[in-house]
């Protein structure tokens, strides 16, 4: 197992697209060998989880329903600090359940630091991709890295964030109880790096390569019975966001310092 980086996630329902596109992402997460360490919030999650020795659940972690919201997303802040106990190497990388790591993702990490140590703020942004097959077997993890990808928001969306387990300490310490899965709370992540990591934030998108699975959102729509950002859930994120925005504005991870390996 990688002794670099444990990874922090949460999974919608492992239903119609998002069965395929999770289990594609659990099986790249598997194939770079890396410890994940998820949420149990959503029904099925232990079930479809069972197959993958690197991955352990946590039932415990507070949801968007604890705060009054019509969902079982996961606090951001209180996954973190649930998983954190669990984290046996110095890097944690949060990332989104619908994101695949291309082949070679550890290795570049490991050089990464080597070359800047631990003491970094890393952010990627992903390449979208369209997924009409699960990605299961060698074959198939070598094929899906063949297909036509385009950049997303390279300005200002991140699906990984790693730093280190003291860094997040420091984060979840000030972070408000943002909604993963809903709009905004990696926007203030990338404030607290502007305003907190100087020198040591750096945008890994060119060299990370990480590949998301296009989709609709109507899990929103069908939780919420509102689209998007008008769900209150999203509302509620936009709305801690702002606190931050109105006084230092949208931080850009273009502006970021790209890593060179």
């Amino acid at each position: 197992m990688n002794k670099f980086i444990t990874l922090v996630t949460a999974f919608k329902k492992f239903k119609g697209l998002y069965n395929m596109i999770q289990h594609s992402a659990l099986y790249s997460w598997r194939a770079q060998d890396i410890q994940v360490i998820a949420s149990a919030n959503e029904i099925g999650v232990d079930t479809n989880c069972s197959g993958y020795s690197n991955v352990s659940l946590m039932s415990d972690v507070k949801r968007a329903r604890e705060i009054g919201f019509e969902n079982q997303s996961p606090i951001v802040k209180d996954l973190i600090e649930k998983a954190m106990p669990l984290v046996k190497t110095p890097m944690i990388g949060l990332i989104n359940s619908d994101i695949i790591l291309t082949d070679g993702f550890t290795e570049t990490l490991s050089r990464i630091f080597d070359k800047y140590g631990f003491n970094i703020f890393l952010v990627a942004s992903r390449y979208d991709i369209q997924l009409n097959y699960t990605v299961d077997s060698p074959e198939s993890y070598k094929q899906i890295q063949e297909e036509k990808r385009t950049p997303f928001d390279a300005s200002t969306s991140s699906d990984l964030f790693i730093t280190s387990g003291y860094w997040w300490r420091k984060i979840i310490a000030t972070m408000p109880d943002f909604i993963l899965g809903r709009y905004a709370w990696d926007n203030w992540l990338h404030m607290y790096a502007e305003l907190n990591m100087n020198q040591d934030k750096y945008n890994g998108s060119r060299v990370l390569n990480i590949l998301h699975c296009d989709h609709s959102h109507v899990h929103i729509l069908t939780q919420e019975k509102a689209r998007e950002k008008e769900a209150p859930s999203s509302q509620h994120n936009i709305q801690l966001w702002e606190k931050t925005r109105g006084v230092y504005g949208t931080t850009r991870i273009s502006d970021w310092k790209d890593i060179e390996i």
